[in-house]
């Protein structure tokens, strides 16, 4: 019930946050179009993310709130000494980096952006410069949401992501004279009161300013940090390979290749990563716990169907309805149709990589809950050599889409190993994993053809190119969805039963409110 109550707090802000994400992205989308400009900004926004992915992101779920859960179960006042020592050596760390990082601005734009000229490699390097802040701004917020998450303080690590966007959407409509340094600032706007938002998150931690680096807990965390820190410098490698392919295919094609990621995440980041931060605290937990090993399996088994069963059905959706969905939350300003397609297309390679993604996610956790930090780094160090392999054969003949699909296949064969290395973690739980999945394709096919079905009956009487994108993804997406969980429903899936306990429910108090 814990892990329930804990996983809607997550959707729910994180629901927020993608919400505003997305329209964080269709200011940028109509302000600015898909230009040349565009993709300097999202070439330039990609390092510090990728430093922050690289130094926090990754500490926080694979050591930082497992050790940190403990301590604070076992010995609250180490907990307390272990948490400030972390705060002073990040902060101090990431001193250091964001200082290299500004001074090494344009050599770095160089490096990434070869396919570019001169002067837009010179005009990304002053972005990175305008968001040198960003990285400790992100890290320290980080930090501050995995020390909540490990307290079971879900209510700021939900809502940081929303605080950024909103206050970079707002402000990018506010900079917008300033041109495309204004996507820059807004950034770096943001990312400060997302720090300063997550520090809300420490109230009634009591805190003293203790630094020990001899601390066993430091040493503990840095441990399992350091097969993950390698493990990130590949992907980091991964990232600049990407970047710099796509410097390659085209004007604007890193900015629809921008959108459509975001899109993907949204559903990914919704589903997957609330489900699995929430349950992390558990995990964790129940896996120092060897008497409870059936409880372990149990946890991880449910969290691994629900994740399949919602991203699942949601993909097939957004398959079909790729294009109205693209048109109707971007085609507006300067964003047109020919923007529309392309994006489009980017959205199509990803989509095969969805399901997966979110299903690798909450099988990292498990690993990382037994704090075993090597196993999936192993596996996602594998998978970039996969991706880098298959985005050089993709480039050539199919360019932009070709990159977008060798992420698909990185993403779907990372999950087929993670899947099969975590068979003892899931114990019993594979058959159920094996069932949810036939039952999710049966009723995907009914879903999609629905959904395909709708969308093709648009009435012709519609004002313009947005209503009826509004009709296809509203009318034919809303029955897919209907249609998916019914279909799960008959073919008597737990958890669609649950889905119809919980709207008879809510139906049942809202006739009573209005008796």
């Amino acid at each position: 019930m814990r892990i329930a109550t804990a996983s809607l707090i997550l959707m729910a802000g994180s629901l927020g946050s993608r919400l505003l994400g997305l329209i964080r992205e269709q200011v940028i989308a109509a302000l600015y179009g898909r230009t040349r400009e565009t993709d300097l900004f999202t070439a330039a926004a990609r390092v510090p993310t990728t430093l922050y992915d690289l130094l926090v992101g990754g500490v926080v779920t694979a050591a930082l709130v497992p050790v940190i859960t403990n301590y604070l179960e076992e010995n609250p006042r180490e907990g307390s000494r272990l948490i400030s020592t972390l705060l002073i050596l990040v902060a101090g760390l990431l001193a250091a980096v964001t200082l290299l990082l500004w001074l090494s601005a344009v050599p770095l734009a160089e490096f990434i952006l070869p396919g570019y000229s001169p002067e837009d490699r010179a005009l990304a390097g002053q972005l990175l410069r305008l968001m040198a802040p960003v990285l400790p701004c992100l890290s320290l917020g980080g930090l501050l949401a995995g020390i909540s998450v490990a307290r079971r303080q879900f209510i700021f690590p939900s809502l940081g992501a929303a605080v950024l966007n909103l206050i970079f959407a707002l402000s990018a409509v506010v900079f917008r004279p300033v041109g495309v340094g204004a996507l820059a600032i807004s950034f770096t706007v943001g990312a400060v009161a997302h720090g300063l938002w997550q520090a809300g998150g420490l109230r009634g931690l009591k805190l003293r300013p203790e630094f020990d680096p001899s601390h066993p807990g430091l040493r503990k965390i840095l441990r399992l940090y350091v097969p993950v820190f390698l493990g990130l410098l590949v992907s980091t490698a991964g990232v600049a390979f990407d970047t710099y392919l796509a410097s390659f295919t085209g004007a604007g094609d890193l900015t629809a290749m921008r959108f459509a990621t975001n899109i993907i995440q949204f559903a990914i980041g919704f589903v997957g990563g609330s489900i699995g931060l929430a349950a992390l605290p558990t995990l964790s937990r129940q896996a120092a716990a060897e008497t409870t090993r059936a409880d372990y399996e149990a946890t991880l088994t449910a969290m691994v169907r629900w994740v399949w069963l919602l991203t699942w059905g949601i993909a097939v959706i957004m398959l079909v309805l790729r294009r109205p969905l693209v048109g109707l939350l971007f085609e507006r300003g300067q964003f047109g149709l020919a923007d529309t397609d392309r994006t489009a297309l980017a959205l199509l390679a990803y989509l095969p990589g969805l399901p997966a993604a979110a299903l690798d996610q909450q099988l990292i956790y498990a690993f990382y809950a037994r704090q075993n930090t090597v196993t999936p780094v192993l596996v996602g160090v594998s998978a970039v050599g996969l991706y880098a392999v298959t985005a050089v054969a993709l480039l050539g003949p199919l360019g932009m889409p070709g990159l977008a699909l060798a992420n698909s296949v990185q993403w779907v064969a990372h999950a087929a190993v993670m899947v099969w290395l975590a068979r003892p973690l899931l114990g019993n739980g594979l058959k159920p994993l094996g069932e949810a999945a036939g039952r999710g394709f049966a009723a995907g096919v009914a879903a999609g053809a629905v959904a395909a079905g709708l969308s093709a009956l648009t009435p012709p009487v519609l004002p313009g190119r947005t209503a009826a994108y509004l009709w296809e993804v509203g009318a034919g997406g809303g029955a897919g969805l209907a249609v998916y969980w019914l279909v799960l429903y008959l073919l008597g899936t737990p958890e669609a039963d649950l889905v119809k306990t919980r709207i008879r429910a809510l139906l049942g108090r809202v006739i009573k409110l209005t008796d």
